[in-house]
């Protein structure tokens, strides 16, 4: 189960080609001139034949702003570092944009002479699967198979060559492919449940046939005192996410983009049963499927391409789900 970013929660990402996940750290206290890791640091997400498949991105983050603690972020060999008293009030967030291939790795230090307590750390972070054309505009190795499909795509890979013919940012690229095969309309629900010190499922969404679903926001009120945690099962990955009650509120949900090809489960526990019922607020749409998504998702390979749309057009279809060039 995941209330932090790790390992095995990018390798769940990675198997859906393309997320957006937001997570709560939250430092009880923390020493004078102490320090301590924001979540593990991460690397070797990237195989040695592969170095450039997965990009990892620490996009955003909101905190607790205290003056005198730095938020020191990592990203293959730069590094930034913010002071949170500069940070605003009520975890608004702030940009980053910090994208790593081999290392990603975040720790706050307390610089004052005195402990702190209660420092929080809200942080978003993407994981793509990156398509070729995004491989080509970053500058990251190529795989053989890449090259192969970028030929037959029509794609240079020299970015000055490829002017043109690049696809936008992660956001325009990704979230178009999805927003335009939308059933519902906005896919928002709430469910005011009374919470208990047990765990008991909250919500359960079943995707229908030829559809999947997409995990938009969540959003809780709660006391923090309660400890109220959302947790957020996605098909077979339990508890993919963890939302701590006191990185969100109705007023400010907690941002996602996280596919499931089945299912998601939605469970709530306290450390102190609430008092009285809490009102969660769930964005799940119901997505028709495209070939592109299915191939992304991984429900159809290059053989059941073939075998539905005929070798050469099957082909086709791979090798532009692969360069990036179909939308």
């Amino acid at each position: 189960m995941s209330a932090t970013l790790d390992l095995a929660t990018l390798r769940a990402a990675i198997d859906y080609h393309y997320e957006v996940l937001t997570f709560g750290t939250l430092v009880a206290t923390l020493g004078p001139q102490a320090s301590q890791p924001v979540f593990p640091s991460l690397q070797g997400w990237n195989p040695a034949s592969d170095p450039g498949r997965v990009l990892l991105e620490w996009v955003s983050a909101g905190a607790t702003p205290i003056p005198g603690v730095q938020l020191t972020v990592t990203n293959d060999q730069h590094q930034r570092q913010e002071d949170l008293g500069g940070y605003p009030p009520d975890l608004a967030p702030r940009a980053w944009q910090a994208a790593a291939r081999t290392r990603l790795a975040a720790t706050v230090l307390n610089t004052n002479a005195q402990a702190v307590t209660n420092v929080g750390i809200r942080y978003t972070v993407r994981v793509w699967r990156l398509p070729v054309a995004q491989k080509v505009l970053r500058g990251w190795p190529l795989t053989p198979q890449d090259r192969q499909a970028a030929q037959a795509a029509h794609l240079h890979t020299d970015p000055q060559q490829s002017r043109g013919t690049l696809p936008f940012q992660a956001e325009v690229v990704e979230r178009a492919t999805w927003d335009n095969r939308v059933v519902d309309a906005d896919g928002a629900l709430a469910v005011q449940f009374p919470v208990s010190t047990t765990p008991q499922t909250v919500h359960h969404v079943q995707a229908r046939p030829d559809t999947v679903l997409l995990l938009r926001r969540v959003a809780f009120d709660s006391y923090p005192d309660d400890g109220v945690t959302l947790s957020v099962t996605r098909d077979a990955d339990e508890g993919h996410v963890i939302i701590p009650g006191w990185a969100t509120a109705l007023h400010r949900p907690v941002p996602l983009f996280i596919p499931a090809r089945d299912h998601f489960t939605f469970t709530a526990v306290a450390q102190t049963a609430p008092r009285h019922p809490v009102l969660f607020r769930l964005t799940v749409q119901t997505v028709a499927l495209s070939l592109l998504l299915r191939v992304r998702l991984g429900l159809v390979d290059l053989a059941g391409l073939q075998a539905l749309l005929g070798p050469q057009a099957g082909a086709q279809v791979w090798d532009q789900a692969l360069a990036g060039t179909r939308m």
